[in-house]
């Protein structure tokens, strides 16, 4: 994915209720709208689950590395 770096909105690392980290990043389209993206971990397991959707397990490292990530992002955006 390629977008000019002024359509980059504010990046974080973030966590959902069920504990799974996320690095979130909000970048505008070209109509200006805020398009949201979640990323996981690559070493982030998917375990079968009988109930419906499958569960993610975030690795011990994920929250520094994703918060470190955002960091970078929110850099980069500054003048």
């Amino acid at each position: 994915m390629t977008v000019p770096l002024a359509n980059l909105g504010p990046a974080q690392q973030t966590s959902s209720n069920q504990g799974i980290v996320f690095f979130n990043l909000k970048i505008n389209d070209e109509k200006g709208k805020a398009q949201n993206f979640n990323f996981v971990d690559p070493n982030t397991q998917v375990k079968p689950n009988p109930d419906g959707l499958p569960i993610l397990i975030s690795p011990p490292r994920a929250p520094q590395l994703l918060r470190a990530m955002a960091e970078i992002f929110n850099q980069a955006r500054q003048p």
